[in-house]
C-alpha cells in the first residue's frame, strides 16, 4: 500500500484523499477518495502485466478523476488524468516518467495548456 492518504495540490489547494481499500476482484489495486460538498476526487492505482515482444511487462497505472456535482444551473462533469509506467521485469522506466512530467509541467504547465489546445 502506498499509504493511508494521498496528498495532492490541485489548483493551488491541498487535497488529501483517504485510502478506501482494494478491489475484491483485483488484489493489485488501491483506491483513494475525497468527497467535498461540490466535488469528489478519486484516485485509482492498478498493477497488471501486459504483453510485449519480450514476454510480459510490468504495468503500473495511476488515474485521478474529479467529479464536479450538478447544480440547478450546470450539469455534472468529470475531468480525468492518468499515466502508465510500463517496463520489462527487472527494468525501470522512472527516468522516462520524470522527463515527461518535467516537460509537461515546465513553465507553469505551458505544455499541458498546449495539449489542451490540440497542439502536437
Amino acid at each position: 500500500m502506498l499509504g493511508n492518504t494521498m496528498a495532492l495540490t490541485i489548483g493551488g489547494v491541498a487535497k488529501t484523499l483517504n485510502y478506501i481499500g482494494q478491489s475484491a476482484n483485483d488484489p493489485y489495486s488501491g483506491e483513494y477518495v475525497l468527497a467535498e460538498s461540490t466535488q469528489e476526487f478519486r484516485a485509482k492505482v492498478r498493477h497488471t502485466r501486459a504483453k510485449s515482444n519480450n514476454g510480459l511487462q510490468n504495468r503500473h497505472n495511476v488515474e485521478l478523476t474529479r467529479t464536479v456535482f450538478a447544480t440547478s444551473t450546470t450539469p455534472e462533469y468529470i475531468d480525468k488524468m492518468y499515466y502508465v509506467l510500463q517496463a520489462d521485469p527487472g527494468r525501470s522506466a522512472i527516468d522516462l516518467a520524470a522527463g515527461l512530467f518535467a516537460w509537461s509541467t515546465a513553465t507553469s504547465n505551458a505544455m499541458m495548456a498546449k495539449l489542451e489546445g490540440w497542439e502536437s
